[in-house]
């Protein structure tokens, strides 16, 4: 039995649970108990299989990301994060395909192509009124 930081105690079992789900959905992210003292990895990490502390801390990095980029390609879709960009692409290090850092879509030249044409209208919208809209991000400020 671990005890934890609000006083309550739980059994190798039970925390391998709790972080199995907290992997599965981020809003059970991070692993809390009593829905606000937060699990340390570090006080459960012995309790926990090798498998589920590794998941838990690619989904630490994930979710703590505030830009994220994912494989473009559907078959892989693997979280790549914010490594290094070249050419304004960012290469997967499980399929090698490169992402564009911008659009999110495969690599390509020159500027992105927005294909949805409400998108493209409410951006050109948004530029008229004064809205900025960051080059590393999709959204507008």
């Amino acid at each position: 039995m671990l005890m934890i930081c609000c006083g309550n105690e739980y059994c190798q079992e039970c925390i391998i649970r709790l972080f199995q789900a907290a992997v599965k959905d981020e809003l059970s992210f991070p692993p809390r108990c009593c829905l606000t003292s937060v699990l340390a990895v570090e006080q459960v990490a012995h309790f926990l299989p090798q498998d589920v502390l590794n998941r838990y801390l690619e989904r630490d990095k994930e979710w703590a990301s505030p830009y994220r980029v994912y494989c473009h390609k559907p078959t892989c879709s693997r979280f790549i994060g914010h490594r290094e960009v070249k050419d304004g692409g960012v290469t997967c290090p499980s399929c090698g395909s490169t992402t564009c850092a911008v659009c999110k879509a495969a690599a390509h030249e020159g500027e992105c192509l927005n294909e949805d044409p409400d998108t493209a209208s409410l951006m050109e919208l948004a530029r008229e009124a004064g809205y900025k809209m960051p080059l590393r991000y999709t959204f507008l400020l």
